[in-house]
């Protein structure tokens, strides 16, 4: 699924935009901070957040997964 440019919020970060998602490998653009590379869908139960509804529920469907 393409999910580039979906907002997400970091804890330390702030707003971002998702510009790539391949496998296990989230890499967001922060204004602030350029492109930061996280670990998927982990960084989501500790330090991320999305409010686009499609795409959280893609995340919820990973971490069921995962467990």
């Amino acid at each position: 699924m393409n999910f580039k440019n979906a907002s997400v919020t970091h804890k330390r970060f702030g707003s971002g935009t998702v510009q790539s998602l391949d496998g296990k490998a989230l890499t967001i653009w922060f204004q602030q901070y350029g492109a930061r590379t996280f670990r998927f869908p982990d960084i989501f139960q500790t330090d991320l957040k999305t409010d686009d509804p499609i795409f959280a529920r893609y995340v919820a469907e990973a971490l069921l997964v995962k467990e």
